[in-house]
């Protein structure tokens, strides 16, 4: 992979991913159907495949993992933001790239905000992001190792 997040590429998987709601709609029938689940992630695994040409179903499924866990940790934040009294203008930001294309999943992170959930914390699967502030934090180091790394 070269230094450059092909986006256009991550908006088709993004786009592919919410018409696929066994894959993360929790509540839905199709969630459980274990059958439907295989068939879905394969064809997110030919989408992914134009990202990542070695990519198999459990890199997927990490990936999808760490993009839950990523746009949750955002969403978390803003709440935080919220409650703490922050007038509009100190509001967070997100600074995911790709907040917006995962909003589908917003009712499903509302959800699962008063139970464990899975998290994975290994900075080399998560998507690169775009900060809206100066200098680099320590997240947002780990998730544009990944550049480097692959």
């Amino acid at each position: 992979m070269t230094g450059v997040v092909d986006t256009e590429a991550w908006r088709e998987f993004f786009s592919v991913l919410q018409t696929l709601p066994e894959l993360w709609k929790n509540e839905a029938d199709v969630f459980k159907d274990k059958h439907k689940k295989k068939i879905a992630l394969s064809k997110l695994l030919e989408v992914y495949k134009s990202i990542d040409g070695n990519a198999n179903e459990d890199t997927v499924k990490k990936r999808l993992q760490n993009i839950r866990s990523c746009y949750r940790r955002e969403c978390k934040k803003v709440e935080r933001s919220r409650k703490s009294g922050a007038g509009v203008d100190e509001e967070y930001v997100p600074t995911l790239w790709y907040f917006d294309l995962v909003e589908f999943l917003r009712d499903q992170e509302i959800q699962l905000s008063g139970t464990s959930t899975v998290d994975l914390d290994d900075g080399d699967l998560e998507l690169p992001t775009e900060t809206h502030e100066p200098g680099p934090s320590r997240m947002q180091f780990r998730c544009n190792l990944n550049l480097l790394v692959n």
